[in-house]
């Protein structure tokens, strides 16, 4: 009762900008950052493989897995390693950017954000994916999943559990009005955590504590 939580918030232009409600999709599903352990990428290909032995495997993008550069041929080789030989044409890799523009243009063009981290401080990702309306699939350890509602805001799974992340991302993918619905609230959500009610929160949090010192 004596921590005040106040979300990291984007710019309000992100949502401004955001793609209609029913903006042409069908890149099918996206993840992005670092292809390491915390982000629970061990489970992502688990569960990818498993909605490939079902026959439910979207295409799956896997967005800023590692560094440009040199290394990045053995870098994508590693990771696809990961993954069937069936899996491999479905597969697309894409190095880490620092051009914004790229990151939200896969926001928008994908149908699911799929965020299966087994530990993470808040995932403004899922943010950031909220708001061009891209629905999202996330573990309930991440830190925005606090203000997230599971099937109005966001499809949250329990972490390490990659039979339930595979169910979830195929229950939505048979569902585009589920992920509209989604996608619509976790926009609305999204646009809620702007510079003004973060300031507003923070204020109040001041008064309060004056108040008590008082």
């Amino acid at each position: 009762e004596r921590i005040e939580l106040i979300p990291p918030i984007l710019d309000a232009a992100a949502c401004r900008d955001a793609p209609a409600p029913k903006a042409a999709r069908g890149a099918g599903l996206l993840f992005c950052g670092w292809w390491t352990t915390s982000k629970g990428v061990a489970y992502l290909a688990a569960a990818y493989t498993q909605l490939l032995a079902a026959g439910e495997a979207p295409p799956l993008t896997l967005l800023g897995v590692a560094r440009p550069g040199a290394g990045w041929a053995g870098e994508e080789r590693r990771i696809r390693q990961h993954f069937p030989a069936a899996a491999q044409a479905r597969l697309r890799l894409l190095p880490r950017t620092l051009d914004h523009n790229q990151v939200t243009a896969a926001y928008r063009a994908h149908d699911l954000l799929v965020c299966p981290s087994t530990s993470e401080g808040f995932g403004l990702v899922v943010l950031e994916a909220l708001s061009q309306r891209l629905p999202v699939v996330c573990t309930a350890v991440a830190g925005v999943a606090h203000w997230l509602q599971h099937g109005r805001d966001a499809w949250l799974v329990p972490p390490r559990d990659a039979a339930a992340l595979a169910a979830a991302i195929a229950t939505l993918w048979q569902n585009a009005d589920m992920r509209r619905a989604l996608a619509e609230a976790g926009y609305q959500q999204a646009a809620a955590l702007s510079w003004t009610a973060a300031a507003r929160q923070t204020l109040a949090c001041y008064e309060r504590a004056r108040e008590a010192a008082a």
